[in-house]
């Protein structure tokens, strides 16, 4: 009796295959460099984001999206068909 399938068994093996070719492939010391490189990017982009104007598109931002959502959950800005535009100014005219 096999644990696996042939087929699975198969496709493990080949996927085991790859990632083991792929890491002797990434084993370089220009894939090193590149890694050391992108780890202080994290560091550069908080640093050049962390401005007295940088916080305050942040928060202009947030203020924006905020007002976005509340204009789009509103009924009374939401398009509507022509048989329920009738139907909400009925509405709004016994209100």
């Amino acid at each position: 009796m096999h644990l696996c399938p042939p087929r699975p068994r198969e496709m493990l093996v080949d996927s085991v295959g790859a990632a083991v070719k792929l890491a002797d492939a990434l084993g370089t010391p220009q894939v090193k460099a590149l890694l050391e490189h992108v780890a202080v990017l994290p560091c550069r982009l908080e640093d050049a984001t962390s401005t007295p104007a940088a916080r305050q598109l942040y928060h202009n931002l947030i203020e924006a999206i905020w007002a976005t959502l509340e204009l789009a959950a509103n009924p009374e800005h939401v398009l509507h068909r022509p048989s329920e535009r009738r139907q909400l100014s009925g509405q709004n005219k016994k209100s």
